[in-house]
């Protein structure tokens, strides 16, 4: 069974949907409220559509990818407010001054930045660890019997789970402390 990039928040085995994480209809609608006077390029991410409002893109190459690989999954944000559905988004904030609308965002969102061009906003307290757990879960499969691949900021909230190994090669361990963050060890 492979895992999507978004494990944290959709999972599925032999087709059938075992765990979806939508973000609230409210949160949604507010989020975009928060957003639509900055006209940032967005990307929303659903089960069965990508929304994105293509004029925010300008030429943008990576418009030019969604268009020319999943033309047909794609819709605007514009114009579908009533229909949207979405597990987490994707801004492009280069050039753009934007901390205090990512501060706004925060009491809804954990915000995953990709660098200094782009934000990921997931639900608050979801991460690639809470769907790992979920798929061990409902799998029945021992948590230290996994492997995780992930960046800086999933190595921080991957700390329920202890026998992990990272993608640079490290065994992790839980930690020692209030917050039982991992450290990582030798193999």
């Amino acid at each position: 069974m492979g895992l999507s990039p978004a494990v944290e928040l959709m999972w599925k085995k032999a087709g059938e949907v075992l765990f979806y994480k939508r973000i609230e209809e409210e949160v949604l609608e507010r989020t975009l409220k928060i957003l639509k006077p900055y006209h940032y390029p967005i990307v929303l991410e659903g089960r069965e559509y990508l929304y994105v409002d293509e004029d925010t893109f300008a030429d943008d190459p990576f418009l030019k990818v969604l268009q020319a690989t999943v033309a047909d999954r794609l819709r605007p944000i514009t114009g579908n407010e009533d229909q949207l559905e979405a597990s987490k988004l994707s801004i492009d904030i280069r050039g753009r001054e934007c901390k205090g609308v990512l501060d706004r965002l925060s009491k809804d969102y954990d915000i995953i930045y990709h660098g200094t061009d782009f934000v990921e906003l997931v639900p608050g307290n979801f991460s690639k660890a809470t769907g790992i757990e979920k798929t061990c879960e409902c799998l029945q499969i021992a948590h230290e019997d996994t492997y995780a691949f992930w960046g800086q900021y999933e190595r921080l909230r991957y700390d329920s789970l202890c026998a992990a190994r990272d993608c640079h090669g490290q065994w992790l361990r839980r930690g020692e402390g209030s917050r039982g963050l991992c450290h990582e060890r030798s193999p």
